[in-house]
């Protein structure tokens, strides 16, 4: 049935495919098969052309998954496979062929993991399948009998137990906002311990919120011109489109002003002297920080300097 409801599931959901399906499809496909390289910043080492470590996806899904999701879906794979459960079997698949697209010598795209979303959602499902056998096993416990009466009972227990379990997941989801991406979990010491370990800060300049922009917007002075990493270029006009940025900024290379997007990727020496505040052309006028790390820097161009 996957086989038949998958494909059909993917067509009616896009209705960019709707006009000209086989034409369209093609087009995408071919796009996936030439798609540029994206650097990649992993372990303290820039890749800049293929292969990247296959190893990526899995460590990138292991350090950025909530710990305790992480746990009860490692148990759960473990049960799925030792009951030969189907189900759990085919959610098991599912982050394989997931994965194992991004895992191959030749795939041209990495940085972050966004190229294996559908990965998560089906550790989630194993998540689920781990929590009932340790609910079965937790039950049984001597702990839990000797719990308080109102909260011992089976129909209660359950969920006091599931909900101590989802407390530290729910709370690093409203912690994190509106940094997701640059999330990491206690497997590599967070967000300060995954800089420490040379991963990505940030992806794509999400950073480049609207607390960004609203400083922006306060402190240039009228008319001023912007410069800012490539993968963020396109963005801030669009920003101006809706108001959030003000129309009089303009954007130009060697600018007074520089906003610096903290993904190593895209990185080279210059930019590590920009990012370490080693060149003494530019002073750093703001960074915006999540825990600690780094995310978005301000820079001013000293009088009468020039890149």
């Amino acid at each position: 049935a996957i086989f038949l409801l998958g494909p059909l599931v993917f067509f009616l959901s896009w209705p960019w495919l709707w006009p000209e399906p086989l034409t369209r499809l093609s087009e995408y496909i071919a796009f996936h098969l030439h798609h540029p390289f994206h650097p990649t910043w992993y372990f303290g080492r820039v890749y800049s052309d293929p292969p990247a470590p296959w190893h990526y996806a899995p460590v990138m899904l292991a350090i950025t998954t909530p710990p305790v999701t992480l746990l009860f879906g490692l148990l759960g794979i473990g049960v799925s496979v030792l009951r030969r459960d189907r189900i759990g079997m085919l959610f098991l698949l599912q982050i394989v062929f997931a994965i194992l697209p991004v895992a191959l010598p030749s795939t041209p795209a990495y940085d972050g993991v966004r190229l294996f979303m559908a990965a998560p959602l089906f550790l989630a499902a194993l998540s689920g399948i781990g929590f009932e056998a340790f609910l079965r096993v937790a039950l049984q416990s001597r702990i839990c009998r000797r719990l308080p009466a109102m909260i011992r009972g089976k129909e209660r227990l359950p969920w006091v137990i599931l909900g101590v379990s989802l407390l530290p997941a729910l709370f690093e989801v409203i912690a994190v906002d509106p940094y997701q991406l640059s999330y990491f979990n206690l497997l590599i010491g967070g967000e300060r311990g995954a800089l420490a370990a040379g991963m990505e800060s940030t992806f794509w300049g999400e950073a480049n919120n609207r607390r960004v922009l609203t400083y922006l917007n306060e402190v240039l002075p009228p008319g001023a011109a912007l410069d800012t990493n490539s993968e963020t270029y396109t963005t801030f006009p669009e920003y101006q489109r809706v108001g959030w940025l003000r129309a009089d900024i303009t954007f130009r290379p060697n600018a007074p002003f520089w906003v610096l997007s903290c993904q190593q990727g895209y990185s080279g020496p210059w930019w590590w002297r920009l990012y370490r505040g080693e060149d003494p052309r530019y002073e750093t006028m703001k960074t915006f920080t999540f825990r600690g790390v780094p995310l978005v820097k301000v820079f001013r161009r000293r009088d009468g300097q020039r890149r």
